[in-house]
């Protein structure tokens, strides 16, 4: 993370989980869907900062979310 190799970052396993059900008729089509982001609720960086100052290298990444949708479109004939 420095150019002298004092900071490091270290590994990790980000998981993610999505369902989703889509159906079409005739000129309409439409889905619902769920997820989990961070599935093992990993602390982890989501960003770094070469040669940061003040020692702040590292910029966290968000804990276990879950995220969902609608979606209805209508289908160019």
């Amino acid at each position: 993370m420095n150019d002298i190799n004092t900071v490091t970052n270290h590994a990790y396993t980000l998981g993610q989980l999505l369902l989703g059900w889509e159906k079409k008729h005739r000129w309409l089509e439409g889905s619902v869907f769920i997820g989990i982001n961070n599935l093992f609720d990993e602390r982890y960086n989501a960003n770094t900062r070469i040669n940061a100052a003040f020692g702040r290298f590292f910029e966290p990444g968000p804990l276990l979310n879950v995220f969902g949708g609608l979606r209805i479109r209508m289908i160019p004939f």
